[in-house]
């Protein structure tokens, strides 16, 4: 639908008791509304939020372009914060090496390009966590294990189980380092208290800047 004031949304009739709006980062507006509400309600509220949507569009205009791989022999990948070339041959600027041959279509380049991804993980952040069990020595036993998740970059159990997101594998090393520690103090510290933050700058006083490198890191692959 496209209102007065030439802003394209889609509509969506849910059971609900008022009219939200939802801008995404890929640009969508959303208009989420109650099946009651007549179309002359559904423009007016429209338009009255027609400022904060605007502001919406124009900062996920300003948002850098993502990088998505493309699944051909001979692209690249983020892995620990560096583009690199995956092929089923051995080239100058190949860096991961898979099995494979030139007919392989962009789904099978891509399944075994996630298998090789979930090792490479595992492999990487069970080498972090062993260097900080090192270095926090005094600290709970833990244990690491791996999972792609939407919203979460990692998460810990009172047994000190420590799941990490997979797709932390794309971020550069101390990235990664920051994400362990977080859930590491949380071994000691179940809750974001002051103690909490006080562990987090004893094990890596830097943490605070390696979280925002994360996460503009993040808006770019």
């Amino acid at each position: 639908m496209k209102d007065l004031f030439e802003v394209e949304y889609e509509l969506q009739v849910q059971r609900r008791k008022s009219i939200a709006i939802v801008v995404g980062a890929d640009g969508k507006v959303i208009v989420k509304a109650p099946p009651y509400v007549s179309t002359n309600e559904l423009s007016q509220f429209v338009r009255s939020k027609q400022a904060w949507i605007g502001k919406q569009l124009a900062r996920f205009a300003q948002r850098p372009v993502r990088f998505n791989p493309i699944y051909r022999w001979g692209e690249a990948i983020y892995v620990l914060g560096e583009k690199q070339q995956f092929h089923y041959k051995s080239e100058p600027d190949t860096r991961i090496l898979l099995a494979g041959k030139a007919t392989d279509s962009e789904l099978q380049i891509e399944r075994k390009l996630d298998q090789w991804f979930k090792h490479k993980a595992l492999q990487v952040f069970c080498e972090r966590h062993h260097i900080w069990q090192q270095r926090l020595s005094d600290w709970p036993a833990s244990s690491i294990k791996i999972r792609r998740m939407k919203s979460r970059w990692g998460s810990c159990r009172r047994t000190g189980e420590i799941t990490l997101n997979t797709h932390l594998l794309k971020y550069p090393v101390a990235c990664i380092d920051a994400v362990l520690v977080h859930e590491l103090c949380h071994l000691l510290e179940f809750n974001h208290s002051p103690r909490f933050y006080r562990l987090m700058d004893q094990a890596l006083p830097e943490w605070r800047q390696l979280d925002d490198q994360l996460n503009q890191l993040s808006l770019h692959y």
